[in-house]
C-alpha cells in the first residue's frame, strides 16, 4: 500500500477519539455492578464538622464548583427553617442502607428539620432523598414525591455532571422553602430515627402505566374516531353524492381575423335545360 493511504487501525483511533483514547479500557454502565460506599469513608462523614451542608468525601468537585455549593447550602441554613446536606459520591457508588445518615457530620442530620441528598455525580436520575421528622410529618406525601421528580427533572436539563448537581441543589433549596408552611413538630417516636428516606410513589395513578386512570385518554381518541367514522358512513347513505360539473368555456377565435367576418364558397346547379349554371 502506497505511502499516506488510509489505514484501518487509523480509521478506528479517529472514531475512537484518538489514541489516548483508544489505549483507555472500554467501560460498559450497563453490565458494571453498583459499588457499596466504603466502610472507611463512612466513618470518615460522621466525623466531619456540623457545619459541613457539602460532604464530598472522594474529593469530585473542583474548586469552583465546590465553594459555590457550599456557599448555597450556607445561604439555605442561614435563611430557612430547615437544613439541607448534599453528599456526593461516584457514579457507580451507592449509599448502603445499613449506613444511617442520621450520624453523618457530628450527627448534624439528627436533627427534626435535617434534610438530606445523596447523589451519584453524573446520574442524579438516582438521587436519594432523606427528609427530617418534622419535614416527613408536615409535607404531604404527594408533595414529597413531586419535589423528587421535579428536582430530578430540572436536573436533566443540562449535561455536564456539575451543572447538573448544581441545579438538583439550587432546586431542592427553593422546594424546601416553599413546604416551610407545612412543618410541624414531629412525634415522640419519631425522635428515635429522625432521618429517613422518601421516594416517588411509584405505584401511583400518575405513573403507573397499567392503571386505567392513563388509558382512558387513548380509549377516548379511538371511541371518537370511530364515530366519526361511523357519522360519515350514514351521512353518505341519507345524501347521495351529487356532483355538480363544472366545464370550461374555450373562447372562440373569429374566422378571417374579423369579428363579423365569415367565409365564401361556390354552388354548381345543373338544370335539364341549358348548361350548367355557376352561383357565387
Amino acid at each position: 500500500m502506497e505511502d499516506g493511504a488510509l489505514q484501518s487501525d487509523d480509521l478506528n483511533l479517529f472514531l475512537q477519539g484518538g489514541p489516548e483514547q483508544a489505549r483507555r479500557p472500554a467501560s460498559d454502565p450497563v453490565s458494571s455492578p453498583l459499588r457499596e460506599l466504603s466502610p472507611a469513608r463512612i466513618a470518615g462523614l460522621r466525623s466531619l464538622p456540623r457545619d459541613t451542608w457539602l460532604m464530598d468525601p472522594l474529593a469530585l468537585l473542583p474548586a469552583p464548583q465546590s465553594q459555590s455549593l457550599h456557599r448555597l447550602l450556607q445561604y439555605h441554613a442561614a435563611n430557612a427553617t430547615s437544613r439541607l446536606h448534599l453528599l456526593v459520591i461516584e457514579q457507580d457508588q451507592f449509599l448502603p442502607d445499613q449506613a444511617n445518615p442520621g450520624l453523618f457530620a457530628g450527627g448534624a442530620l439528627s436533627g427534626n428539620n435535617a434534610a438530606l441528598i445523596v447523589c451519584p455525580l453524573g446520574e442524579t436520575w438516582r438521587s436519594r432523598f432523606y427528609l427530617g421528622s418534622s419535614l416527613r410529618e408536615g409535607v404531604p406525601a404527594h408533595l414529597a414525591a413531586e419535589m423528587i421528580r421535579d428536582c430530578v427533572r430540572d436536573s436533566q436539563l443540562v449535561l455536564d455532571p456539575k451543572q447538573q448537581l448544581q441545579r438538583l441543589a439550587v432546586r431542592a433549596s427553593t422546594w424546601l422553602f416553599r413546604l416551610e408552611n407545612f412543618l410541624k413538630p414531629a412525634p415522640a417516636q419519631s425522635l428515635r430515627n429522625p432521618l429517613r428516606e422518601i421516594a416517588p410513589a411509584i405505584n401511583s395513578s400518575a405513573e403507573a402505566p397499567g392503571n386505567l386512570s392513563v388509558l382512558w385518554l387513548p380509549a377516548f381518541g379511538l371511541a371518537f374516531l370511530l364515530s366519526l367514522m361511523l357519522w360519515k358512513h350514514s351521512r353518505r347513505a341519507t345524501f347521495p353524492d351529487e356532483r355538480i360539473w363544472l366545464l370550461e368555456e374555450p373562447e372562440i377565435v373569429p374566422r378571417l381575423g374579423g369579428a363579423f367576418c365569415g367565409g365564401g364558397g361556390a354552388v354548381l346547379h345543373h338544370g335539364k335545360t341549358g348548361g350548367p349554371r355557376s352561383k357565387a
